[in-house]
């Protein structure tokens, strides 16, 4: 709930509105991947906006790590994040009591759950609804095992915040099947903008 006796700037409501914070990070803010955008735009150095956005590997619970990268390529902003859930051998990667969340359309409450996901891709795995697409991969250790869930998202080129590119990732109302090329977001994440 929100303070009524604070002033609240309209970008913070707009990022509490939409849960940017559990959807990304907590420092993930619209209003500077904006100014990142409009810098680009205007050929100046966005190290600084893209630095800002992204999060270095940080502990959230005991033991899960999470690590989110802005990057800037052919005009639009693409993010990437990465979770890492580890847990001791003698227990499954996938608690049935935590359910994992990949954008508001795509939720898996369980490791049958996500098997059964129907998609066209066997590599990467994509939302039909917004611009992400996503995979998972199981790895065992000695004394433990690690499921990590890697999403690709094009953000778009950030004109306004009401951009279906930008407001498909926040909303689950929205119901306009998306189309883009299997790969695509991946692959221009991976090359390195000059």
């Amino acid at each position: 709930m929100r303070d009524k006796n604070k002033h609240w700037l309209q970008c913070w409501i707009y990022d509490g509105d939409v849960v940017l914070h559990h959807r990304l990070h907590p420092n993930f803010s619209s209003t500077i991947f904006r100014m990142a955008m409009e810098a680009h735009r205007q050929s100046q150095d966005c190290s600084k906006p893209l630095w800002l956005l992204s999060c270095e590997p940080e502990v959230r619970y005991r033991f899960q790590q999470y690590t989110g990268t802005a990057r800037i390529v052919e005009g639009r902003m693409l993010w990437r994040d990465q979770e890492v859930h580890m847990s001791r051998t003698t227990r499954g990667v996938w608690p049935e009591d935590r359910k994992l969340f990949i954008c508001p359309h795509l939720e898996f409450d369980s490791m049958k759950s996500f098997l059964d996901f129907q998609d066209t891709s066997q590599y990467l795995k994509q939302c039909k609804y917004c611009y992400t697409k996503f995979r998972i991969d199981f790895k065992c250790f000695e004394t433990c095992r690690g499921k990590f869930v890697t999403k690709w998202k094009d953000f778009g080129k950030g004109y306004s915040a009401h951009d279906y590119k930008w407001t498909s990732h926040f909303s689950s109302s929205l119901d306009l099947e998306v189309q883009f090329n299997p790969g695509s977001i991946f692959k221009a994440f991976q090359q390195e903008e000059l």
